[in-house]
């Protein structure tokens, strides 16, 4: 079997080490990967072990690549796994990769959809049946859906839009203002009868122009 006969710091990555069998450069690797399979110099290596430790090394990268995408916004196992699979991840590793994340909680379906549902509140408000359609594109089970929309408010979101738009709509006679309200209101999802209700408590905006 061929004899490790160097273990050397890579000059463009300290992190990494690169590994010589019988006096060839065979492949780089993290120095955490090479201290947890107690790499040595005087070590032999069988093909097998050395397949091994590539494939834990290109996970290790995957890990890595997975972590920095999450580091933008909270992801859902499916985006997770999908960012993986189109990188070429084999399904093992992936699965190995995911079972990490939620152990680290890194993953978390139910609070992913909490911060989507969160975040379109805030700044992107839309009606139930839309924020459902989203999160089922994302992967999140719809038990989940359901549990974390169940306490979503549709007449204060319809409020919220109404009253951001307020300043858009000044100049506008107010019949035309409420067509455009409801039009808008109408392309997020929610219900005629919800939009009903939510212009009934903005009446003072909406009344004619004296």
């Amino acid at each position: 079997m061929p004899k490790i006969t160097a273990l050397s710091s890579q000059k463009n990555d300290s992190s990494r080490v690169s590994l010589y069998l019988d006096g060839k450069f065979t492949l780089g690797l993290s120095k955490d990967l090479a201290c947890r399979v107690k790499l040595a110099v005087g070590q032999e290596l069988s093909t097998q072990k050395i397949g091994e430790i590539k494939n834990q090394d290109q996970e290790e990268k995957h890990l890595d690549s997975v972590y920095h995408y999450l580091s933008y916004r909270p992801r859902s196992e499916k985006e997770v796994v999908d960012y993986l699979g189109k990188k070429g991840t084999e399904p093992g590793a992936i699965g190995r990769i995911v079972f990490r994340l939620k152990k680290e909680g890194y993953l978390d379906d139910q609070e992913f959809a909490r911060w989507w549902v969160d975040q379109r509140r805030r700044f992107r408000p839309r009606s139930r049946y839309f924020l459902k359609g989203e999160l089922i594109k994302k992967g999140v089970g719809v038990e989940i859906i359901n549990r974390v929309l169940e306490n979503v408010d549709e007449s204060s979101l319809i409020e919220k839009i109404i009253l951001e738009r307020k300043n858009r709509l000044a100049d506008l006679e107010p019949s035309r203002a409420k067509e455009k309200l409801i039009a808008y209101l109408s392309r997020r999802g929610f219900s005629w009868e919800n939009i009903k209700l939510g212009l009934e408590k903005t009446a003072p905006f909406l009344t004619k122009k004296t």
